[in-house]
């Protein structure tokens, strides 16, 4: 569940509900049942949430490609819509595999933990930890 407000839009009225602001968030490891792995150096895993209008966007790239939908976090689970891609890049495979493991943690309505620091996305096999960063900005929004 959401620990602190950091600015990310939810419709969970307990922990706290968050006002929509533009963040954020970079990875270096996940974590699955056989421990913690690196992600492919260069890129990193990039999470981006940002509104428009009365809209919640989310934006994020594994490293190779960029896509986005709308969202919402209900019951601390982030909840995407319709996925769209914005590049179809052919990548190192190394980083098509880091995309598609990003897009299958958020495809399975992950649960997400917010606190100052750090934001966690969790499925049923693979955890990502995020930190806040500036990297990804609004190139990643559809």
């Amino acid at each position: 569940m959401p620990t602190a407000s950091t600015g990310l839009s939810t419709t969970t009225t307990s922990p706290p509900s968050f006002s929509p602001v533009q963040e954020a968030f970079a990875a270096s490891s996940y974590e699955d049942s056989s421990g913690e792995h690196l992600l492919v150096s260069g890129p990193s895993i990039v999470v981006e949430f940002s509104v428009e209008g009365s809209r919640n966007i989310i934006g994020w790239t594994g490293g190779c490609n960029s896509l986005g939908t709308t969202y919402t976090i209900r019951d601390g689970h982030l909840r995407l819509d319709k996925v769209v891609e914005s590049t179809s890049d052919l990548c190192d495979q190394a980083l098509m595999d880091q995309d598609d493991l990003l897009s299958r943690v958020l495809a399975n309505a992950p649960e997400v933990e917010i606190s100052a620091t750090s934001m966690r996305l969790s499925d049923s096999r693979v955890s990502i930890t995020f930190a806040p960063t500036t990297k990804g900005a609004s190139s990643l929004t559809p």
